[in-house]
């Protein structure tokens, strides 16, 4: 009967220390339309980071301001940043002083944008060697060649992480997790997810979700995609 025991023992301390340990530090991003103009559209990208603790969140929120013609991002504004400490912290929640941030309500009303919500039924897309594609429901086609899409991902992963770096937090590990460039083979880490056609004779929408399966960082975001000529 020692035997079962000590087992039983054995596993209930590994449970214990594993729940215990510390877990890695992930940072994901995620995209949600927010507004457009004739040429641009505004999009809300939440960033959240767990710097590597249980209890801890950072969680920031960006505006940016994608170009329709070139598929660019024209500009990045800071929205918000909470930094959640845990139910052990006093106080509980840190709100970092941002550098000029914006109201996005105001913001959109300012750039003469209205309201553009996510879809709740959009178009197919798919992510194939030739790039992300989108085939609307009367067979109307657009599509992004897959190395533009790359150099979008990462030059839009990149300028986040720049705009709002990550504040430090005691105890967390020191080094900042998140690669822009992390998502080096698109065909085998991202997949489309749904989309969006605008209008007549404009572009499309697209999102993508992509995830490193090493790392476990994921991120979900809008792109533009040209119809295909």
């Amino acid at each position: 009967m020692r035997a079962p025991l000590l087992l039983a023992l054995a596993a209930t301390l590994l449970a214990a220390t594993s729940a215990a340990a510390t877990p890695p530090r992930v940072v994901n991003m995620f995209d949600r339309l927010f507004g457009r103009t004739d040429g641009s559209v505004l999009i809300l990208r939440e960033v959240t980071d767990n710097h590597g603790l249980h209890t801890v969140r950072q969680i920031d929120t960006l505006l940016i301001t994608r170009d329709l013609a070139t598929g660019g991002d024209t500009r990045y504004r800071a929205v918000d940043r909470i930094l959640d400490l845990g139910p052990e912290a006093d106080p509980r929640i840190a709100a970092p002083v941002l550098v000029d941030p914006v109201n996005p309500y105001r913001a959109r009303a300012a750039d003469g944008a209205w309201p553009l919500d996510d879809p709740r039924f959009g178009e197919e897309v798919t992510l194939g060697p030739m790039g992300l594609e989108l085939t609307t429901y009367d067979g109307e086609t657009f599509e992004l060649p897959l190395e533009n899409f790359s150099a979008h991902l990462e030059r839009t992963l990149a300028a986040t992480r720049a705009v709002l770096p990550p504040v430090e937090v005691d105890g967390a590990e020191a080094a900042d997790s998140f690669d822009a460039a992390a998502y080096d083979s698109p065909l085998e880490e991202c997949s489309g997810v749904t989309g969006m056609r605008l209008g007549p004779d404009e572009p499309a929408l697209a999102l993508v979700a992509c995830e490193d399966l090493e790392t476990g960082q994921q991120v979900r975001v809008w792109v533009v995609v040209p119809p295909l000529e």
